[in-house]
């Protein structure tokens, strides 16, 4: 046995997400494969096909806008009525935590992108808002990188799934133009991305990030940061209750009346039980509040 092939097979099958600039610092980009996150996130929600190959592809954008921040800074991405599905959510952290899910009902008319940034140092999230006037995924947010951060901008978006349904693939890139970028090199590299293969087809052929960003970019390039990338949620049962406790005494008494002490994390679907004893302590704390 080849352990040396076998470790090798091990790491191009980790999701991971890619920074560079190329070695004439008129271009950025950034590459990701995330397709176990992907897999796990249509496993713990059963997601049909139809549902799992958007949230992918949204989840590949979160992942690559999020690696130009810093931290725990975090990108949330709401995509709403996209092809007859009411939301998809995705939220991303530059150390590589992806969280989401699909909502098949809509709660408005409205097809728009929102994107907002939660940064260090700013009180509110920092948030942009398109209307969405394509069908192809891609260039949705193509318009909305022109659109919000008024640089040329290149988005590759892909996802594929097994003839069972379930993701197989997903991935995608973003190049951007960096001042100086001259019209001639902007062309060079838009004609690149359009001839290149599907960004699955290179994710099939075992291809790592940086491997892609070679295969398909007209320019070297200098690797910035190279992180792993996993589906991964921070709810908790403790969570859960402090939420709880925002409720008034007469909501808590309810639910507790009523058996209702389940609560699912949007995010991971994982259940939290609360017994009885905890919602006395609920209740006695509201209490204490407010007398």
């Amino acid at each position: 046995m080849d352990t040396n092939n076998i470790e090798i097979n091990r790491i191009n099958s980790l999701d991971r997400a890619v920074r560079i600039i190329s070695e004439d610092g008129f271009f950025r980009a950034v590459a990701v494969k995330n397709s176990n996150s992907a897999k796990i996130a249509q496993n713990k929600h059963n997601y049909s096909e139809e549902l799992a190959l958007p949230l992918a592809n949204v989840f590949s954008f979160a992942n690559l806008t999020s690696a130009f921040l810093k931290g725990e800074e975090r990108i949330i991405v709401d995509l709403q009525n996209y092809n007859n599905i009411g939301k998809i959510y995705a939220e991303a952290m530059p150390i590589g935590e992806l969280r989401g899910f699909v909502t098949k009902e809509s709660l408005n008319d409205s097809k728009i992108l929102k994107v907002s940034r939660i940064l260090y140092g700013e009180a509110e999230p920092i948030t942009g808002i398109v209307e969405i006037i394509s069908s192809n995924i891609s260039e949705i947010f193509e318009e909305y990188l022109k659109m919000s951060e008024q640089v040329k901008s290149f988005v590759m978006l892909d996802a594929t799934a097994d003839t069972g349904g379930i993701i197989q693939q997903s991935g995608g890139l973003i190049v951007q133009a960096m001042p100086g970028a001259s019209n001639s090199k902007i062309t060079e590299v838009d004609n690149a991305i359009k001839s290149a293969n599907s960004y699955c087809d290179y994710l099939s052929n075992d291809l790592r990030p940086d491997q892609i960003l070679k295969a398909i970019l007209p320019f070297e390039f200098k690797i910035i940061k190279s992180s792993l990338v996993d589906f991964f949620c921070r709810c908790s049962k403790d969570t859960f209750v402090n939420k709880l406790i925002t409720l008034g005494i007469d909501e808590i008494k309810s639910m507790k009346n009523d058996n209702h002490n389940e609560l699912v994390c949007q995010f991971c679907n994982n259940k939290y039980y609360i017994e009885d004893r905890e919602f006395d302590n609920i209740i006695i704390n509201l209490q204490a509040k407010n007398n």
